[in-house]
């Protein structure tokens, strides 16, 4: 039998004109990196002829990352944060006043009027906070408080369920404790509080409040901790994708560092795939983890909530999108 020319494929036709193969892994660069290259190059370059105008720029890309970094699992977490929060108040309480609460009229009034209005949560939750830092840029400022639905969203939460966990006999410290939104110490505040704490970690508050109650809340209610860890274990060993506990997590308060510890610990246990990918669920806020910036930088780092929003993330949680 003949041979075929080295030249043509199996179809009879010349290699080089062959379509490329859609599985093929794409080797070249990313037009958006490539955006992004040219947009920081001229951020740069303003910054040298007019720095009180790059810096506006650079806060404006700022308050413009938190709706991306927002867009996915970060609402629904949120939701089940703010159910996890009075359903640990119940239990470590031995009453069930605060899921009571929670379920009240009064409550979604409170989140009506929150929502409408940003302001009126003060400076008592991360998203208020984030508006705050930027009161002198009213671009920036309107972002990140106005043009940032899922973030006006959870602020409203996290504010209409402290004022149940208030209604329900929490003083204004253990609430903000529960919604894992207590002002932070100052000395984890304060290196953070810069442009280059504001780029690395955008979400301060709530990751680092969950790390200090998984301490705290162990000590206070040793007995819904351990509950937690053990519902964990569980969730890891009978689950095999890794982001799954992190999702469900915050279903158990404040406790939630804890639940999702116990489920690394239980998917190593029953041999289940990546035990060390679970921790990666670990921040209640957006698929970021305190150390996601950090593990990104080969992705593009800072930028890579505009080059992969969040939202991609859940598509490919439920099978909707490819990798």
């Amino acid at each position: 039998m003949a041979q075929k020319p080295p030249d043509l494929d199996d179809a009879g036709q010349p290699v080089y004109a062959r379509p490329p193969d859609i599985d093929a892994p794409d080797t070249g660069v990313s037009p958006w990196l490539v955006g992004a290259g040219v947009a920081g190059a001229g951020l740069a370059g303003l910054a040298l002829k007019n720095p009180a105008m790059a810096k506006k720029a650079y806060e404006v890309a700022l308050a413009a990352r938190y709706p991306a970094m927002l867009s996915g699992f970060a609402l629904p977490k949120s939701i089940l944060g703010n159910i996890g929060a009075a359903g640990a108040a119940s239990l470590e309480r031995g009453t069930l006043a605060p899921l009571k609460q929670l379920l009240s009229p009064a409550t979604v009034k409170d989140f009506v009027q929150a929502f409408k209005t940003p302001v009126v949560r003060g400076t008592s939750d991360e998203l208020a906070e984030i508006g705050a830092k930027y009161a002198d840029n009213p671009v920036a400022k309107w972002i990140a408080e106005k043009a940032n639905v899922p973030g006006r969203f959870m602020g409203a939460g996290d504010f209409a369920t402290r004022n149940a966990l208030q209604r329900a006999g929490l003083t204004s410290a253990e609430a903000a404790e529960q919604t894992l939104q207590s002002p932070l110490p100052s000395q984890i505040s304060k290196p953070l509080s810069g442009r280059l704490g504001q780029t690395a970690v955008p979400f301060q508050r709530t990751p680092w409040n969950q790390f200090i109650q998984m301490f705290k809340g162990s000590q206070e209610a040793p007995k819904t901790a351990a509950t937690s860890f053990g519902v964990g274990m569980a969730e890891g060993a009978a689950t095999e994708d890794p982001m799954t506990p992190g999702i469900l997590s915050p279903l158990a308060g404040r406790h939630s560092g804890l639940n999702v510890l116990g489920a690394a610990v239980g998917r190593k246990l029953a041999g289940g795939p990546s035990p060390e990918r679970v921790a990666f669920g670990l921040a209640p806020v957006s698929d970021q983890s305190l150390a996601q910036p950090i593990l990104d930088l080969p992705e593009g780092g800072p930028v890579k909530p505009f080059l992969r929003p969040s939202i991609l993330s859940m598509l490919r949680y439920f099978g909707l999108v490819g990798e």
